[in-house]
């Protein structure tokens, strides 16, 4: 089941007068239930826009949108089902505890609910030391907990993260990922924007790709390694072996770079190539006795969305002639 459903969805700004924008292009897209599903792309790809569409802050200039099974034109009971944390967001000077209360108040809970509700997430957290404290005195990283909380407390369906860990140190965006990991092993779909390639590899289920207002790939981490145009593959070998192992494939097969550095022998191939190098790869360790004590296999993912972005441009270059 999928609880965002985008089928031929555009948005454009401006007019004939002050000149056009489109921000989303013919954007069709599904995010199923109780997943992770990282959005990525450059500044301006249109990601930020899609999230005010799903919140209903804007409406589409054409196109269907259903969240939740509901047509964000026509209702507006789907959006207390789901939270927002934006990449920026104003601050109160409220107190981190007052300021999670009162959006659970906003949201249609009672004061008693809103009040458990407040400090379980606060705590949960790891942030309700910092509870009696003003929010704007509080660190990038507390801040963004505080947030989140506000954005939890009414137990939405779905949540929306535009570039979370955003200025957050490399401790504060790994607690991040872990409670997210958490909120989605206990069914909660989640919707994040980030710039940070490792950290979207790192938690997602699903991903799509955003490039000037279109969505140039949707699927599984796995699905988009296999539209990669090269693998990196790392041994960890023994003594003077490195150097023969290297000079054997280098005979063997079309090598495109390799690496030797810190004890560790680093081949970089097509994928094309992969099988043959494998087969070339277990010859020559049988060949000169070579024992591998580690073996990794890794395409980068900036490598793949790079190979996915150029295949894209190639085919608009083709169509404009």
């Amino acid at each position: 089941m999928n609880v965002i459903q985008a089928r031929n969805l555009w948005k454009q700004y401006g007019s004939f007068i002050t000149g056009k924008v489109i921000a989303l292009h013919n954007l069709n897209m599904d995010v199923p239930k109780g997943k992770i599903y990282g959005l990525i792309g450059p500044n301006g790809a249109g990601k930020t826009t899609l999230f005010k569409l799903i919140m209903g802050f804007i409406k589409p200039t054409k196109g269907e949108l259903y969240v939740l099974g509901r047509d964000v034109r026509k209702n507006d009971d789907y959006k207390l089902k789901v939270g927002y944390v934006p990449e920026k967001m104003p601050l109160p000077k409220y107190t981190a505890y007052d300021f999670v209360y009162i959006c659970g108040l906003l949201s249609g809970l009672s004061k008693d609910v809103s009040r458990e509700r407040t400090k379980q997430l606060l705590k949960w957290l790891e942030i309700e030391r910092k509870s009696h404290q003003v929010v704007t005195t509080l660190s990038a990283g507390e801040q963004k907990r505080v947030i989140i909380a506000s954005a939890l407390v009414h137990n939405p369906e779905i949540l929306l993260l535009d570039e979370p860990t955003s200025n957050l140190d490399i401790f504060s965006r790994q607690s991040l990922l872990e409670k997210l990991a958490e909120l989605s092993k206990e069914g909660k779909t989640i919707l994040i924007s980030s710039h940070v390639l490792g950290e979207v590899e790192q938690i997602s289920d699903m991903l799509g790709i955003l490039y000037n207002g279109r969505l140039i790939f949707e699927g599984t981490i796995s699905d988009a390694y296999g539209l990669g145009e090269t693998n990196v593959i790392s041994y960890l070998i023994c003594g003077e072996k490195m150097k023969l192992l290297k000079q054997c494939l280098e005979e063997k097969i079309k090598i495109l770079n390799t690496d030797l550095r810190s004890g560790a022998l680093s081949v970089q191939v097509e994928l094309s190539q992969f099988n043959d190098f494998w087969k070339a790869f277990l010859n020559c360790c049988n060949e000169n006795n070579i024992i591998v004590y580690e073996f990794r296999s890794k395409t980068k993912l900036e490598d793949v969305i790079s190979r996915i972005i150029g295949l894209v441009e190639e085919e608009s270059q083709f169509d404009s002639t």
